[in-house]
């Protein structure tokens, strides 16, 4: 999957880290002192990945013993993360998988989608009601892409207690994220918290 520059970054998904990581001073400074400690700039990019990995991890599963400072950030980076990670992922080629065609399919998005929906009884039974009700791929397509945008806005302002309840929505955040990290330039994020 090739990803286009955004804003002057490698692609939305480095910019978005960037932009939540320097948008509060708070965070902006750990992540900077992060940064300075490190021997590189890959170290700094590594110590940048991890930071993020561990806070958005602990915020995703309502970790009972994590930092909560950041509550609020480490959502709206959650959502935005997870907002792109959808609006990137190939919703006729989705349809395409689900509905049996043999396709090959680079985007790691729509693969994650599709493997959630057909191993996960949670979305499988809705993404097949779709399937049978809707009159062609594209309106499927764009059925699929608005429900499951509202099992994920809905679970994102479910309370970090409750979170957990929707197992399937919980695993496919996380994986949806975890495809995310991997086309992050994660040094690139550190480097813009050098300081000169």
């Amino acid at each position: 999957m090739e990803l286009a520059e955004y804003n002057g970054w490698e692609n939305k998904f480095t910019w978005l880290v960037h932009l939540h990581l320097s948008n509060e001073q708070e965070v902006m400074n750990e992540v900077s002192d992060l940064v300075a400690r490190a021997s590189n700039e890959r170290a700094a990019g590594l110590a940048v990945e991890q930071w993020v990995q561990t806070a958005v991890n602990g915020w995703v599963t309502g970790f009972a013993g994590r930092d909560t400072c950041y509550d609020e950030q480490e959502r709206l980076l959650v959502w935005d993360l997870v907002g792109a990670a959808l609006a990137y992922a190939d919703w006729d080629m989705l349809v395409k998988l689900l509905l049996g065609q043999k396709t090959r399919c680079d985007n790691p998005f729509t693969r994650t989608l599709h493997q959630s929906i057909t191993a996960i009884p949670y979305f499988h039974e809705p993404a097949q009601a779709l399937l049978q009700s809707t009159s062609n791929l594209y309106a499927c397509a764009d059925a699929l892409h608005e429900w499951l945008r509202g099992e994920v806005d809905a679970w994102m302002d479910v309370p970090a207690t409750h979170r957990g309840l929707l197992p399937a929505v919980v695993m496919l955040v996380h994986t949806l994220i975890q495809d995310a990290y991997g086309v992050v330039c994660w040094k690139h994020v550190a480097r813009a918290f050098q300081v000169e």
